[in-house]
């Protein structure tokens, strides 16, 4: 286990004792999905290109189910124990009324929580009103998805 991976486990077991935590939607003794939904495999696949490699590992995604998704979540990285294996979801509600950047930038963002060491958001946005970072914690919508595509991509590659 890498030291990141061991370092997450010791904070999420802290964070588990806090009753108030949503600890339980991001720590899992298993799986929620049975290996990478097909329809989110060749979007898995295009980041993994766009990254150089540096996201797309995942063995785990698909679909958050109806009772843990809602309507403002579009999408969750979790991890399952004992050895913190990620695994992302999204919301079907949003899905299929997405275009296919903002599918990729979705799916890059959560893979971002899943596989590197961030776990967090960057705020900031600029004249425009679109994010500076992909790592903003909200979709800025298809317009600035695209307007901001390569700046985006560029972010992929940085996931160490």
């Amino acid at each position: 286990m890498s030291p990141y991976r061991a370092f997450l486990y010791v904070v999420l077991i802290m964070l588990s004792v806090n009753s108030c935590s949503n600890i339980n939607k991001i720590i899992k003794l298993y799986p929620d999905h049975d290996g990478i939904h097909p329809h989110l495999k060749d979007i898995i696949l295009e980041v993994k290109e766009l990254s150089d490699g540096c996201l797309g590992h995942i063995k785990y995604a698909g679909f958050l189910e109806d009772k843990t998704s809602n309507d403002r979540i579009l999408g969750r990285a979790s991890w399952i124990l004992p050895f913190m294996e990620p695994q992302i979801g999204v919301n079907p509600k949003h899905w299929y009324k997405l275009a296919k950047v903002q599918k990729i930038m979705l799916v890059a963002h959560e893979l971002y929580h899943a596989e590197t060491p961030y776990l967090g958001h960057i705020d900031g946005r600029d004249e425009w009103g679109c994010a500076n970072h992909l790592m903003y914690y909200q979709s800025q919508g298809r317009w600035c998805d695209m307007f901001k595509y390569k700046q985006y991509v560029e972010q992929m590659k940085d996931c160490k």
